[in-house]
């Protein structure tokens, strides 16, 4: 059960719904000859011009102001829009989609199983580093990038890297119609598959996965 949060409560006006750094009142009372209120906002002035923002490393902000974060949290997210767009069409010509059959073969098993696919799972999953390279072009099978594509390469991993929860790859689940067979020992009725490395190995025809049936 989550516990209530109450509200911040003024030290100055003692209001409810702010803190005493962002106080109207005290404010008002400043601009009006107040010395000792005008004293009060003038020390937080100060305190906000030596902040230094943990994100850009620039003073006179907080990481939640930063404006190169804002900036780079769009090149992010227009990262991982492209990338699941992309996902879902590749997915789709290949035959991947919930209810297609396929023949898995683990790790350890020397024979492959047939599993129906359970679940597809692209929606708000991000890109592997292999795959960012490949499409800012900063790999070398690719031409040299250009500074748009660099800077956005950087903006988009500066961002990833400030975040306290990193997003995954996406994955498919694949269940057994026998029960049993997959996972790296062989002995699991379903397991999960990174969809890149899946749809990687149907397009190289290699034998770890194949389309049997698709849905």
């Amino acid at each position: 059960m989550a516990r209530y949060k109450s509200p911040p409560t003024c030290g100055y006006c003692c209001d409810q719904g702010h803190t005493q750094r962002n106080c109207p009142t005290m404010k008002h009372d400043a601009a009006n000859g107040d010395r000792w209120a005008k004293s009060r906002v003038d020390e937080y002035k100060d305190g906000a011009k030596n902040r230094q923002c943990s994100y850009c490393k620039e003073q006179g902000h907080n990481k939640r102001g930063c404006v190169a974060r804002k900036q780079d949290r769009i090149v992010y997210e227009n990262t991982l829009d492209t990338f699941q767009a992309q996902m879902f069409v590749d997915a789709k010509r290949a035959g991947v989609s919930v209810g297609s059959l396929m023949r898995v073969k683990s790790h350890r098993a020397r024979t492959s199983v047939v599993a129906f696919v359970e679940k597809v799972d692209i929606k708000d999953r991000a890109p592997e580093y292999n795959w960012l390279r490949a499409h800012y072009a900063v790999d070398n099978e690719n031409p040299k990038p250009t500074e748009k594509q660099v800077a956005e390469f950087q903006s988009y991993g500066k961002y990833y890297n400030s975040l306290s929860t990193h997003v995954q790859p996406p994955f498919i689940r694949v269940k057994s119609i026998t029960g049993s067979g997959l996972g790296y020992w062989g002995d699991d009725e379903e397991t999960d598959c990174g969809l890149i490395e899946l749809l990687e190995s149907i397009n190289k025809a290699q034998e770890s996965y194949e389309v049997v049936s698709a849905a």
